[in-house]
């Protein structure tokens, strides 16, 4: 196991976070569409997510948890920029202020990976 601290990391880092924010809004839309408890929609959703557990766990198995678990918060941006812009949803002022606190905490925690400071 080791610290994800070289570029090619973050670009494997990329993977599941993109799921999970795939899976949000295939989700959402299945929820808005749904006319049963199950669509298409929400079935590649749910799939998407236990694919992306299985990533996940090889991830879990390469680096070191604290090294990559802080990255995933990164889905948060992405997920509420697709609600906002995709689906037309407000965002508050303090929202606004948190997803800044949140790319904060990425740029340090990458920065101090970089450092190997971590």
């Amino acid at each position: 196991m080791r610290n994800f601290n070289r570029p090619g990391d973050y670009a494997l880092m990329a993977i599941p976070v993109s799921m999970i924010v795939l899976a949000q809004f295939l989700g959402k839309i299945g929820a808005v569409e749904a006319t049963g408890p199950v669509n298409i929609f929400t079935f590649v959703a749910i799939t998407l997510m236990l694919l992306r557990s299985l990533v996940w766990f090889e991830m879990l198995r390469r680096f070191e948890l604290k090294s990559i678990y802080p990255l995933i918060s990164s889905s948060y941006v992405f997920v509420l920029a697709i609600g906002y812009f995709y689906f037309g949803e407000v965002l508050s002022g303090l929202q606004t202020f948190g997803l800044g606190l949140i790319l904060t905490g990425i740029y340090l925690h990458v920065r101090s990976e970089g450092q190997g400071n971590a």
